[in-house]
């Protein structure tokens, strides 16, 4: 009865050491082939990086932050200058030319005039566009050979352009600076009668007048 007693003990035993030994192995099977599964997915991941990394026309959706627009001037660029005696076209068929220059005895009337030696200059605008153009925003300015800008009197013989220049017509304003006799080298006279359209430039010796 002892014997068949032992005999049964070790066979249980055996039994569960096989079945201990099957579920290890289950346990192991099922580790590799997790294992398995990761590394054969990794190497996918991986390329569909790398197409997208490599690929010179794949485009960012937020752009190049780097690029930029080229700089534009709102003011259009004045030709280059010519003589003072030169008739000079702002570009789309309106000229101006310096008629003539005449020295003149400035008084100061309004603040920020200065009396003195000064110049008075004629100068016509000829309308030689199909369009009717406004005249009320002329500037003139002159320049002196010192490169100062000499004071612009508004009084006296000042007669400066205004109202509407028709088409083929031509009108003649008068301009008077205060230009000391030793100034009048160099001077620089640029004339503008519209944000649209360069200004005109004349350079030369006023010191004759």
């Amino acid at each position: 009865m002892r014997a068949a007693t032992q005999q049964s003990q070790r066979a249980s035993g055996r039994v569960s050491r096989a079945l201990t030994a099957g579920l290890m192995s289950i346990v192991l099977i099922a580790s590799c082939s997790d294992d398995d599964a990761a590394v054969d997915a990794a190497p996918d991941e991986a390329v569909v990086a790398d197409s997208t990394a490599g690929d010179p026309t794949a485009e960012s959706d937020t752009g190049d932050i780097h690029t930029t627009e080229p700089t534009r001037s709102a003011t259009p660029e004045s030709p280059h200058p010519v003589t003072i005696d030169t008739p000079a076209e702002f570009g789309n068929g309106v000229v101006a030319v310096v008629t003539s220059v005449a020295a003149t005895e400035v008084v100061a009337i309004l603040p920020g005039e200065t009396s003195g030696p000064g110049l008075a200059l004629n100068i016509d605008i000829t309308n030689g566009s199909p369009d009717d153009i406004a005249l009320d925003n002329v500037t003139v300015d002159l320049l002196t050979g010192d490169l100062v800008s000499a004071s612009q009197i508004t009084t006296g013989d000042h007669r400066p352009f205004a109202g509407t220049l028709a088409a083929g017509e031509t009108t003649t304003g008068t301009y008077v600076f205060t230009v000391s006799p030793d100034s009048r080298e160099s001077a620089t006279l640029t004339i503008r009668y519209t944000a649209d359209q360069p200004a005109v430039i004349f350079t030369g010796d006023l010191s004759d007048a």
